[in-house]
């Protein structure tokens, strides 16, 4: 006779049954109510019991994907560079990259591509001069992306939609593959009959027009045209949709300053090499908040830490230039592989090297409130400052500059926050925070405020005349321009010079160095421009 109990207990031993004690089943009539396992058994008529009761049908619950700090942020760029569009990436994983580049025909149509060996990734650029490039919001949920590889054998599908959008020659045709994908492998033809666009920011451009877009898998993507006249960045935190991507914590701060570092890089590029080159450089100091990171250079690691910069990408949509740049001790590079017909002349011109990156000390984070020098001028990212010190850094700029009847140029600490990128800092006191501060952005002295002490307005006075002395430039008026005359500042009195610098919003010349312009929230005042043109 056969003993169905031995033979289950058999396979059940060769085999494993793929549930134990403690794990949560699916069972009753439509497999829809929850049970926590609390026994297996085999009775004698060889049928499985879960709990004593048959469990000939059951469905396992799945478990929740367990994921390591694996982040696959990135930091992406957009700028017009001399009439030419350009699109760069800062390239962060949490493994050392292998990267191919591939040049190949999809739907005859050129395509050279950078393609991660480990996950499948890719983005470039087509003949037509459509450029594809994407920064992850996926935040946490985004993370062990090799390991899963690994283990199941399956890659990301966010490779394959890349490819497919660039297998296009018109704008609307990538736009529309990039947010209604519906391929689900690399097998012609296949599809999944849902839509699966890439999610995340993505920049798409070509040499006439560019867009961004923002996607999530729970929302509706939001598509906007970029301004040519501007730079664009992008990290990982949502700009249209707000709840997704980081929105608090240590990686929200890294995903903005980021972002606004990069920003001013980019807006200050005046060459390739030069957005490039900014971008590969150490600003911060802690280098978990900088657009290019190192693990090996973090102080007090947690095992959070582990992203990298693996390399850097460009593309020239206007020259159809890929410039692929490799971190030496983070990636490898596999060559060029050229998949392309016997006597086919390429239309994208590649070239692959090795970024540098360098230590920058042009931006320090030295203002602690706990413990920073007094009497000592700190130059500060304002990316990343203490909320607290920023909500000060407000109030004080609010009242002195409401009291000499000044119009405002900022209504919030937020809104203050994000009009400017450096901060000089100096306090003189016994209480930590700042006594007087200097707004700038690139080489213009944009505000400055004091608490009222005569030491503040000292040192503030005294340092804005070095500073011009130095390079930076002063549009002052009312108080502020009878301190400079009085001081004997450098003054532009270059008429063209200065309708240059103040661009749009100058109105007209009054002589002397002294000249009318628009003011941001609307009316006009009388300035004069201290320092160098």
């Amino acid at each position: 006779m056969i003993n169905f109990k031995n033979i289950l207990q058999k396979l059940q031993e060769d085999y494993a049954l793929p549930i134990e004690i403690g794990d949560t089943v699916l069972m009753g009539k439509f497999k829809n109510k929850s049970v926590v396992v609390k026994s297996i058994e085999i009775n004698e008529k060889g049928d499985l019991l879960i709990n004593g009761k048959s469990a000939a049908r059951f469905r396992i619950k799945p478990k929740p994907q367990e994921y390591k700090e694996d982040i696959k942020e990135c930091t992406i760029a957009h700028k017009v560079i001399d009439g030419n569009v350009i699109l760069a990436k800062n390239r962060d994983r949490a493994y050392d990259v292998k990267l191919t580049v591939i040049r190949e025909l999809i739907n005859n149509i050129e395509v050279v591509y950078i393609h991660d060996e480990d996950t499948d990734w890719s983005e470039g650029m087509n003949e037509f001069g459509i450029g594809v490039i994407n920064s992850t919001l996926q935040g946490e949920f985004d993370e062990k992306e090799k390991k899963v590889i690994k283990t199941t054998g399956k890659p990301s599908k966010d490779g394959f939609k890349m490819r497919t959008a660039l297998g296009y020659k018109k704008m609307s045709e990538v736009i529309n593959s990039i947010i209604s994908f519906t391929g689900f492998s690399t097998g012609a033809g296949t599809k999944s009959g849902e839509a699966t666009g890439l999610n995340g920011h993505t920049f798409v451009a070509n040499p006439k027009v560019s867009f961004a877009i923002e996607t999530t898998s729970t929302d509706e993507p939001a598509i906007r045209k970029l301004d040519h006249s501007k730079s664009h960045t992008r990290t990982n935190h949502g700009r249209v949709h707000k709840d997704s991507g980081y929105k608090e914590g240590p990686n929200a701060k890294s995903s903005k300053s980021r972002e606004a570092i990069s920003l001013s890089i980019v807006s200050k590029a005046e060459t390739k090499n030069d957005l490039l080159k900014g971008l590969s450089g150490y600003r911060t100091k802690d280098v978990r908040n900088n657009p290019y990171r190192n693990t090996d250079m973090v102080s007090n690691p947690t095992g959070a830490d582990v992203l990298s910069t693996t390399g850097q990408l460009l593309m020239d949509l206007t020259d159809r230039q890929l410039i692929v740049r490799m971190d030496k001790t983070k990636s490898e590079f596999l060559g060029i592989d050229d998949r392309t017909p016997d006597g086919y002349k390429p239309k994208i011109n590649v070239r692959v090297e090795y970024t540098i990156p360098f230590k920058s000390n042009k931006i320090k984070e030295d203002y602690n409130l706990d413990n920073h020098p007094k009497t000592k001028w700190i130059r500060q990212s304002l990316a990343s400052i203490d909320k607290k010190i920023m909500k000060h850094l407000f109030k004080t700029y609010k009242a002195v500059y409401s009291a000499e009847g000044m119009q405002l140029a900022a209504y919030s600490a937020s809104e203050l926050q994000s009009s400017y990128e450096v901060v000089m800092l100096i306090d003189i006191d016994k209480d930590p925070l700042p006594d007087a501060f200097i707004f700038t952005r690139g080489k213009n002295i944009k505000l400055l405020a004091t608490d009222g002490q005569g030491l503040s307005k000292k040192l503030v006075i005294r340092k804005v005349i070095a500073m011009v002395n130095q390079g930076f430039r002063l549009e002052a008026s009312k108080k502020m321009e009878m301190i400079m005359k009085a001081k004997g500042a450098p003054v532009i009195k270059d008429e063209a010079a200065v309708k240059k610098l103040v661009g749009p919003k100058f109105n007209k010349w009054l002589g002397d160095g002294y000249y009318e312009r628009k003011l941001k929230k609307g009316g006009n005042v009388v300035k004069r421009m201290y320092g160098k043109a």
